[in-house]
């Protein structure tokens, strides 16, 4: 299971009280084809931002939206960024401007498009991108929940820092690339803080 999936399982489904740290071949509290989500009363924000670029912060957002889309939840993901990169994808622009779909995934390149949609959507996954390059930090900050992308290598341990310096008990972080080896280390470093090991994932 996709450490995202397990994070929004843990948060949205009848499972136990989460732990401190998640490792990635525990098995699921809930099995996600018959996990059975509650019904929401307004729109969900879920920010996902990494601590550099090339971490996978768009790949695990993409896993978030699938999961919640799978779950029978009408979910959007739109880029938060300047520059977004999600039009690759498709050569089709969709029905607007801002908005397009790919294999049934409600994706919007603007973030200007977050007010007029959210009478639409139960959830939003928002693609913050780079943490340290996010204009408005506290847009980020006042979202229901807020994921952070990142890895072990030394630049991306050094990335790290200024993150969990702004976190106030609130992130998860969601760890790319880690062997199984170092998964205890990792653990051992980031005591008291909730954590997941992302796998390898198709972004559909």
């Amino acid at each position: 299971m996709d450490a995202l999936q397990q994070y929004l399982l843990q948060h949205f489904a009848q499972a136990p009280e989460p732990a401190a740290a998640v490792q990635a071949p525990r098995a699921p509290a809930v099995d996600p084809e018959s996990a059975a989500l509650p019904i929401l009363s307004r729109c969900i924000t879920i920010a996902v931002a990494g601590t550099g670029a090339r971490i996978g912060t768009t790949t695990q957002a993409l896993q978030a939206l699938l999961f919640l889309s799978k779950s029978g939840y009408k979910a959007a993901l739109i880029e938060m960024v300047d520059k977004p990169i999600l039009p690759e994808y498709t050569s089709n622009a969709g029905t607007c401007e801002d908005c397009y779909t790919v294999k049934g995934l409600h994706l919007f390149r603007s973030k200007n498009t977050i007010s007029r949609a959210k009478e639409e959507f139960e959830f939003f996954v928002l693609d913050y991108g780079d943490f340290s390059m996010i204009p408005d930090q506290a847009s980020f900050m006042e979202r229901d929940f807020k994921i952070i992308c990142t890895g072990i290598k030394p630049q991306e341990a050094h990335s790290l820092s200024p993150v969990l310096e702004k976190d106030d008990g609130s992130f998860a972080y969601c760890f790319s690339f880690v062997p199984p080896m170092d998964y205890d280390d990792v653990i051992s470093l980031m005591r008291h803080k909730l954590i997941y090991f992302a796998p390898s994932a198709p972004d559909y």
